[in-house]
């Protein structure tokens, strides 16, 4: 039998149900964090956001002589129990997109355990924390939602195939003549063409807006 090793607050996983549609992120909201065991016990999701905002960060790393984390700037230094998981208790700031860089022995490294994005002009760990004021960007059951496809091209600018994300509204894949308007969003500096949806939710955004009649469908 397998032992949970959370902390004894009530947790939610950084991953938000409106974020939990990038491969890599793991692990998908589940309380107990993966079947991945060691020691008999399980690993826990690398971020987890408690009720009150705070972030539980958590590393496995038994032969490491140092964890500490980057959040907003600031540093935090994680504590080691008997079995080699590292953990802190920080603050989540305003909420939001959070990058969260873990420190192993003063070398930076990707928790495999916790949400990973892209920005900075690599990949990144990060939280996504909840902000109830803030409710334009979240995934609505009642709202009709559009569909995000990601197509190759071959670029004569960069040489190379490169990648979009496409977003069509509702309605979109039944079919007919109908002329949609296009909408160009261009990720910022340091970021890829995943960001937008990912990390962004524009296609949330854009669902949502076009259901209360703010946006025309695009």
């Amino acid at each position: 039998m397998t032992e949970n090793i959370y902390p004894s607050a009530k947790l939610n996983c950084a991953i938000t149900d409106t974020s939990a549609s990038f491969d890599p992120q793991l692990p998908l909201g589940k309380e107990a964090g993966t079947a991945l065991a060691f020691e008999g016990k399980l690993l826990p999701p690398g971020i987890c956001v408690t009720e009150d905002g705070k972030m539980v960060l958590s590393f496995l790393a038994p032969q490491a002589a140092s964890v500490s984390a980057e959040v907003h700037r600031q540093r935090y230094e994680l504590e080691k129990d008997i079995d080699g998981l590292w953990t802190a208790v920080v603050e989540g700031g305003t909420g939001g997109f959070c990058p969260v860089a873990f420190y192993v022995d003063g070398a930076e490294v990707l928790n495999p355990m916790a949400p990973i994005g892209f920005g900075a002009s690599r990949p990144i760990n990060y939280a996504d924390i909840p902000q109830p004021d803030r409710d334009f960007f979240l995934y609505r059951e009642e709202v009709p939602h559009g569909s995000v496809t990601q197509e190759y091209y071959p670029s004569k600018v960069a040489g190379c195939v490169r990648s979009c994300l496409v977003y069509t509204p509702p309605g979109y894949m039944k079919g007919g003549r109908e002329e949609y308007p296009v909408l160009y969003l261009q990720h910022g500096h340091g970021e890829n063409e995943q960001c937008w949806v990912h990390q962004g939710r524009a296609n949330f955004i854009l669902d949502n807006l076009i259901a209360q009649g703010k946006a025309a469908p695009c």
